[in-house]
């Protein structure tokens, strides 16, 4: 309707919906409201599986409760990895990178194979000048997961440190990762335009997701 009607011009931002939804929305109720003019913020879990109260507080501007809700949430769960990344990202975002980058080496001390924990530490020593650190934390990322994003982030990590055959490398691997996706892409709209058929399988839930995947497209 907005790309129809471009009612987001005549209605000022302050004016149109703010629409609130859980980590386990079902898609069928999100994509109504992700293709009107409604800003929808996605609240995520907490230790217990529940809707993060400190990420609603946070979305809703109101920091202080939202720092307390996710200090809790490691005081309480102090093992579980998700909190302290929670907290960490809140604290990366409100620009105290020093406190981000303690509750980051907790995250990837807690679960040294997730390699979104060693990429956002590395995104954190990056913010704060120790570059030789970000780099050590972005390769620890990229063995455990070969991503664009990651050898993007390497790559500039070397730019700056003045190691060009280095930062020309990695980003060379982060586009032909980007590059087989484009590609996958492709092959999607040449099968479709020839008249082709694609199929979606799934079992279980996932068949489910495969069903939202063939009404999509």
């Amino acid at each position: 309707l907005d790309r129809r009607y471009e009612l987001s011009s005549h209605i000022p931002a302050e004016e149109r919906p703010v629409i609130f939804i859980g980590p386990y929305e079902h898609h069928s109720n999100e994509l109504p409201w992700r293709e009107s003019i409604a800003d929808v913020v996605t609240i995520g879990e907490d230790a217990d599986g529940h809707i993060g109260l400190g990420q609603a507080h946070a979305a809703a501007g109101r920091f202080d409760a939202a720092e307390r809700s996710f200090r809790t949430a490691v005081q309480v769960e102090p093992a579980f990895w998700g909190a302290f990344n929670a907290l960490g990202g809140y604290l990366f975002a409100r620009g105290r990178i020093d406190e981000a980058i303690d509750a980051y080496r907790e995250v990837s001390e807690l679960a040294p194979s997730s390699a979104s924990a060693h990429n956002n530490l590395g995104a954190a020593l990056q913010m704060k000048g120790d570059l030789r650190g970000a780099a050590e934390a972005y390769r620890r990322s990229l063995a455990i997961e070969p991503a664009p994003s990651a050898y993007s982030n390497l790559g500039t990590v070397h730019y700056f440190l003045g190691e060009f055959d280095e930062a020309v490398a990695n980003y060379e691997r982060a586009t032909a990762l980007a590059g087989q996706a484009q590609s996958i892409a492709e092959t999607y709209l040449r099968t479709l335009r020839g008249g082709g058929t694609i199929y979606f399988a799934g079992n279980g839930g996932s068949a489910a997701d495969a069903q939202h995947l063939a009404t999509e497209f």
